[in-house]
């Protein structure tokens, strides 16, 4: 009897250690989902908390850029005041913001190597201007513009910025998005970045230099903005747009000397002109930036698909300054 009732406490030990650790499995297959789902739900809070802080942001910059827009008032040029071949163009008193002429100004069109200015601006707010920057293979065989680095070479930031806004240097404005952190398709990426920042809606971006790609177009009125963006927040950007001619020096074991020259007509005929930079493709026409300054009135000109680039952009600038009274 004795071994009977040992038999049987053994026996209820054994089921009650199994109940024990059957109800621990199923209290841990409750608990460890919900402690997933509360980890995932967290990190998912994150996630919103962190793209909504990048909304605001956005929103924030673009605030602080809409001094940067051209205002268009009634008193502004058009057509009827003034002809010119450009199918869009606008001149803009860069210290008002006020509209002298407008013209197509909104129409989506692709910029050639007018682009090169923004290019130059993220460069310039995200990269350190004394770096050496290594020229690849593919830079080297760019199409012309080109200054024709050598495959190998390490050249300053600041040098490559001088060549791309003087030279429109296709060659080195591939130098410069292959070494941006994160590589070229990065460096795009940044460039759209900066347009959303400012705010713009009839632009993109699909490579540094301006080269037709479908998809990468951009407006007088977008354009005129971020020039003036540049003369406020980028001012070696404008003083490199003006610089006639330049050596990049070379150096005994880095790069060889490349010698640069401007290649804006205008900027050479125009007297009043201070900075400069001009674009083509045949897909584009003719394109322009222009910064001219008159009796301290600074304005801004933009044209894009012109056939007659030097009288437009001459004629723009007199109109302009005309309206201000110099």
């Amino acid at each position: 009897m004795k071994i009977l009732e040992k038999d049987f406490k053994m026996v209820t030990m054994r089921i009650t250690k199994r109940t024990y650790l059957i109800s621990a499995v199923v209290a841990l297959s409750v608990i460890i989902p919900l402690v997933y789902h509360h980890k995932k739900t967290n990190t998912q809070v994150k996630g919103i908390k962190t793209e909504l802080a990048q909304v605001n942001l956005t929103k924030l910059k673009q605030i602080q850029n809409q001094k940067y827009h051209p205002i268009i008032s009634q008193g502004a040029g058009n057509e009827s005041s003034l002809s010119v071949s450009a199918k869009s163009a606008i001149v803009v008193d860069n210290s008002t913001g006020n509209v002298l002429f407008e013209k197509d100004i909104s129409t989506k069109r692709p910029p050639a190597s007018i682009a090169k200015i923004l290019t130059a601006i993220v460069a310039t707010e995200t990269m350190d201007l004394n770096k050496r920057l290594k020229v690849s293979e593919s830079a080297a065989n760019m199409e012309p513009n080109k200054v024709y680095l050598g495959a190998g070479e390490e050249i300053r930031l600041e040098d490559l910025l001088i060549c791309l806004m003087t030279a429109s240097a296709n060659d080195a404005a591939e130098v410069i998005a292959e070494n941006f952190p994160g590589g070229r398709s990065a460096f795009i990426d940044k460039l759209n970045e900066k347009i959303i920042d400012l705010g713009l809606t009839n632009t993109h971006y699909k490579n540094p230099s301006g080269l037709d790609e479908d998809g990468f177009y951009t407006s007088a009125l977008d354009m005129a903005t971020i020039v003036r963006y540049a003369i406020d927040k980028t001012p070696d950007v404008i003083r490199y747009a003006g610089i006639r001619e330049y050596t990049v020096p070379g150096t005994e074991d880095l790069n060889y000397e490349h010698y640069t020259a401007h290649i804006s007509d205008l900027l050479k005929s125009y007297p009043y002109m201070i900075a400069s930079k001009p674009g083509f493709t045949y897909n584009a026409g003719h394109t322009l930036i222009g910064i001219a300054q008159r009796n301290n009135k600074k304005i801004v000109m933009i044209y894009l698909d012109s056939n007659d680039g030097m009288n437009d952009g001459t004629n723009l600038f007199e109109y302009g300054f005309s309206k201000l009274g110099v």
